[in-house]
């Protein structure tokens, strides 16, 4: 992650939310000391409850989130100092000899480090002469390096669990700001519990499921159990246009990564099948750089155009509509968008037998060399990313060619700034 910290100056940060009501005057400020980190939860809460109303600002430093899973390191997984939570979340208090509540990453609405030793801290904000910096400047020291890695974790495991556009986060360091003259922190809190749910960073297309007959009969459809969450996600243009569909919990782990496209792949309820089987779909949601030629949507229906054989048929392609569905790092822009494939199959590692193997890799074969042959007059379609991942079966036991986002046609170029890598077999 080294050099992907990108800097904000305290301003536009809290531009990031609207302004909310006129916030109440600030109190005498806590004094906070330089002896140990866990000293600074309580006084600092206690200080910041007339910013957040009703919401539950909590100690979450005793307690690790077991349920949440991301690439961790150390004692720290899943347990920030300090974790935000929206009035009708129900907290659990830690287990009895410690103090505060249980982390819960799947319903923290942010989250924030305290650190009291100057070497802890994540970034430098004075150069060796001590002059002010501006911009980022990642500190080496190896616990400074481990408080940056504790920030991304936390914001992973939010990201990974719940379905969200952002997350948001602050960060206590040696240099204690005096709230008597710095009101940042406190018009923070008081600007995100008084945001709606879009502009804090919540998907709005990806809901609970309604309490009706197709959340009833979805659960048999994908063979969930009762204790299996369902959820309504939208695909489409526009809200006019959108096909509803449910799903559980994605059966991928990229968006586990603290890097990449935040790839989620779903078994998918259709209400729109006319069988049992037809209902049963595959969603893929995702971050695709915007600087690719065509949508993978767009790339599956000139297959379909083409008749190539051993390659899903579309069901529905579109980006995800709202304010905060594109984002942007440096010289990278990813949108949101979403795509529905009319089966579910499996990948390559679990093949039932050779003959399933080898008829596997035969039929991907098959369809990369027509997909790229271009005799015919229709445009070759060249899938530039052939991986272990992307070779699939189905139930049949017959070859899929899957995932052909990073597909191009023919001669054409890519704005997108990324290389891709073929290895001769």
């Amino acid at each position: 992650m080294k050099g992907r910290f990108v800097y904000m100056d305290v301003e536009a940060f809290l531009d990031l939310l609207p302004p909310g009501p006129v916030m109440p005057e600030p109190t005498v400020p806590p004094t906070l000391s330089h002896n140990e980190n866990f000293e600074h939860y309580t006084p600092f809460i206690d200080y910041m409850s007339s910013f957040v109303g009703d919401w539950k600002l909590a100690n979450t430093s005793q307690s690790n989130d077991g349920r949440c899973f991301a690439p961790v390191f150390g004692s720290d997984r899943g347990k920030p100092d300090v974790t935000l939570y929206d009035p009708s979340s129900e907290i659990e208090q830690s287990d009895e000899g410690t103090k505060g509540y249980k982390a819960d990453m799947a319903r923290a609405e942010l989250f924030g480090e305290f650190k009291v030793k100057k070497e802890s801290d994540p970034f430098e904000d004075t150069d060796d002469l001590g002059t002010p910096t501006r911009g980022i400047v990642e500190t080496e020291s190896r616990t400074g390096q481990k408080t940056r890695g504790q920030i991304i974790i936390y914001s992973t495991m939010i990201l990974s669990s719940q379905q969200r556009t952002r997350v948001l986060s602050f960060y206590l360091g040696f240099e204690l700001p005096d709230y008597s003259k710095d009101t940042y922190l406190q018009e923070f809190f008081w600007r995100y519990t008084n945001a709606n749910r879009e502009d804090r960073g919540h998907d709005l297309t990806f809901v609970l499921a309604p309490d009706n007959q197709l959340s009833h009969h979805a659960p048999e459809v994908l063979e969930l159990s009762a204790s299996e969450p369902l959820f309504r996600v939208s695909v489409g243009v526009t809200d006019a246009e959108a096909r509803h569909f449910y799903v559980s919990t994605p059966f991928t782990y990229r968006h586990n990564i603290p890097v990449g496209r935040g790839t989620r792949c779903f078994r998918a309820f259709d209400p729109e099948g006319a069988t049992d089987e037809e209902q049963r779909v595959f969603l893929k949601d995702t971050w695709p750089n915007v600087g690719y030629a065509k949508a993978e949507g767009e790339i599956y229906e000139l297959l379909k155009e083409k008749g190539i054989p051993h390659v899903l048929k579309l069901v529905v392609h579109g980006d995800v509509p709202g304010r905060l569905q594109l984002a942007s790092a440096g010289e990278k822009s990813l949108r949101h968008c979403r795509l529905v494939l009319d089966k579910v199959v499996r990948p390559l590692w679990e093949f039932p037998s050779t003959k399933c193997l080898v008829q596997t890799l035969a039929d991907d074969l098959e369809a990369h060399q027509k997909a790229f042959d271009s005799s015919n007059g229709q445009a070759s379609i060249l899938h530039r990313d052939i991986s272990e991942g992307n070779i699939l079966f189905d139930d049949n036991g017959r070859g899929v060619l899957g995932d052909w986002e990073l597909a191009r046609l023919g001669e054409e170029t890519s704005e997108a700034n990324e290389r891709t890598v073929s290895v001769a077999v």
